[in-house]
């Protein structure tokens, strides 16, 4: 050995004795992080305060990007402080989170990469059944999807959201990467395709042209489908991969969404609404009255206070016929001056108004 490889190696060595030192004292102030999240879970149980404050979570998150200097990139950083964070959560007391199941299902996914492994995750049969499990506190977070960036507006959430009794918290963007799933890879054998009508809706296209002879069935969810496809022969499922592997089955063909970049816009409800961060949206509801010039009337004071309305879609109110309520997005939060004086504006012309929750942008 030379001279130099000698120097290397001892050069080497003291690298990985400081880095064993670090990590030691990165050791011990997790450990001191966790001692002060149990003692934040007493004074929050002795103010009756929500254990799980996603406003706080995100402020850290963001203070600790803004002091970053390298060499990580801020991705980085979120990533790594994230799971602290969600761990030091756990020790508090596990978030249960209800969601449109089964395992394996988008919203699933959704969830999952919102709360991380520590939470505890219970699937719902229905949308309807995540709103309940939330409103009657059999669970802490609720997480339904809310509209497709392809095939629009998800129903059975928009109506819903009418007679919700929880808070709409947070907005979650998740991009939605379809593949065929089945028992075997032989394209030529499926006869059959199960999913969920948005996912079935969202590679329409391709499924026209690859499989054009087969039947295609609509479930519950995209994990329903994957659970339907397990025993049968010539069956296939619209879902995703963690279906896959959640369901032992085969990845027939990946990627088969119609438009590339597609995306799923999920709601996250909780039953204490969610305080002023400066970068927010509103998400509201409001019926207004059956006569000429109403909608104009409705959307003058966001206009006037030069508030965005990024989102107007019209719902069957189900109190009459061909009846509507209006589904609304604008910037800001309900308690900002000029949003405020939006809203009673609003609801003093209208029939009917319901703030769904103001959350941090996604």
């Amino acid at each position: 050995m030379q001279h130099g490889d000698v120097n290397a190696e001892s050069s080497l060595a003291l690298v990985r004795e400081e880095i064993d030192r670090i990590d030691a004292r990165i050791l011990s102030l997790l450990s001191r992080r966790g001692e002060l999240a149990l003692k934040a879970r007493d004074i929050k149980e002795a103010l009756n305060l929500p254990l799980y404050d996603s406003n706080r979570e995100k402020a850290l998150l963001e203070r600790l990007k803004g002091l970053n200097q390298g060499p990580f990139s801020n991705e980085a950083i979120d990533g790594v402080f994230r799971e602290i964070v969600r761990v030091c959560r756990s020790l508090e007391e596990p978030l249960r989170v209800a969601f449109l199941g089964p395992l394996g299902s988008f919203s699933h996914k959704a969830s999952l990469e919102r709360f991380g492994p520590s939470g505890v995750y219970e699937p719902m049969g229905t949308i309807e059944d995540v709103f309940e499990a939330v409103e009657h506190r059999r669970v802490d977070i609720g997480v339904v999807p809310v509209e497709s960036s392809i095939e629009g507006g998800v129903t059975a959430t928009l109506d819903r959201l009418v007679d919700m009794k929880a808070c709409v918290v947070e907005e979650r963007i998740l991009p939605v990467e379809l593949a065929l799933l089945g028992n075997d890879t032989n394209l030529d054998s499926i006869r059959e395709v199960y999913s969920h009508p948005q996912a079935l809706g969202q590679c329409r296209q391709w499924l026209l042209k690859r499989l054009p002879g087969a039947s295609l069935f609509s479930t519950e969810s995209t994990a329903k489908a994957s659970m339907l496809v397990q025993k049968r022969q010539g069956a296939a499922a619209v879902a995703s991969k963690l279906a896959a592997r959640l369901y032992g089955l085969e990845v027939i063909e990946d990627h088969i969404e119609d438009v590339p970049f597609n995306q799923t816009r999920f709601f996250v409800l909780a039953m204490r609404p969610a305080p002023q961060t400066g970068n927010d949206k509103t998400s509201a509801l409001v019926k207004i009255k059956d006569e000429p010039g109403a909608l104009f009337r409705m959307l003058a004071p966001f206009s006037s206070r030069g508030i965005n309305l990024s989102k107007i879609e019209s719902r069957p109110s189900r109190s009459g016929p061909f009846s509507y309520v209006f589904f609304l997005d604008f910037a800001g939060h309900a308690l900002d001056p000029d949003v405020e004086k939006a809203i009673t504006e609003v609801h003093s012309a209208a029939l009917w108004f319901k703030v769904l929750g103001s959350y941090p942008k996604a």
